[in-house]
């Protein structure tokens, strides 16, 4: 009863034997008005979900064990909520009972909804810029590109998301100086710009000034985010000098 999680036992035909206190909390429903109810009698769950937890039950009779699901439910005042589901089977004698276990993921939901909401914002940003953006993971593969990188490389975006290294890009020469800065960026020593020549698809090079700095995922460091400012003009006069 002190769980915070609803607690619920229902027979093999959906008809609920039990709740906890919690239930009430997550669900909106007392225990006398659930008790001896079938879920499709209290609206909570759409059709689709309810044949979901019966595809469930025939899979768990077969003696798998069953993976927790995630449902946005109606509570019994209308409003929605997410929960994760987890349930299980127990035999008591001849009768085989359902035991769930149900977690309110709202916050979690919400929260993961404006985070993509906030990256949605954030790609529209990037794509309506001028230079070129790369987003690369530990092992130095690249993980997004904004749409003029396509462009500037000549890979489409679905190469790009192939798994392509940035040392694809990076001349022979640099690649030492290239592998030395990005692992001092990893380790949040600052680099004020990487000079460098990088490599089309079509094998010709342009100069580039690249400025990067570390991404974060729950405080650690997960990649780097570079920016790419094409010097090739430039270069070109200072060498007519």
């Amino acid at each position: 009863e002190s769980s915070p999680n609803s607690l619920t036992v229902t027979d093999s035909k959906g008809v609920i034997l039990n709740v906890n206190a919690a239930t009430e909390k997550i669900f909106g429903f007392i225990k006398s008005e659930v008790i001896g109810k079938k879920y499709t009698d209290l609206d909570i769950f759409t059709r689709e979900q309810i044949e979901i937890f019966k595809n469930n039950y025939e899979v768990a009779l077969r003696g798998k064990k069953l993976k927790p699901l995630d449902f946005k439910i109606k509570r019994k005042d209308g409003t929605s909520a997410w929960i994760s589901v987890q349930n299980s089977l127990k035999k008591i004698g001849n009768e085989i009972l359902i035991e769930g276990i149900a977690q309110d993921i709202t916050d979690r939901k919400v929260a993961e909804q404006k985070l993509k909401e906030s990256e949605e914002k954030y790609r529209i940003l990037a794509d309506s810029l001028p230079e070129v953006i790369f987003e690369i993971d530990l092992a130095f593969n690249i993980t997004y590109t904004n749409s003029i990188a396509s462009k500037n490389f000549g890979y489409t975006s679905e190469e790009f998301r192939a798994g392509m290294s940035i040392f694809q890009f990076v001349s022979s020469e640099d690649k030492e100086l290239v592998l030395k800065q990005t692992k001092q960026i990893f380790r949040g020593e600052y680099i004020k710009s990487l000079a460098m020549k990088l490599k089309r698809k079509d094998g010709t090079y342009f100069f580039a000034n690249v400025y990067a700095s570390r991404i974060f995922k729950e405080n650690n460091v997960i990649g780097v985010r570079c920016i790419i400012h094409d010097i090739t003009e430039l270069k070109n006069t200072q060498e007519k000098i």
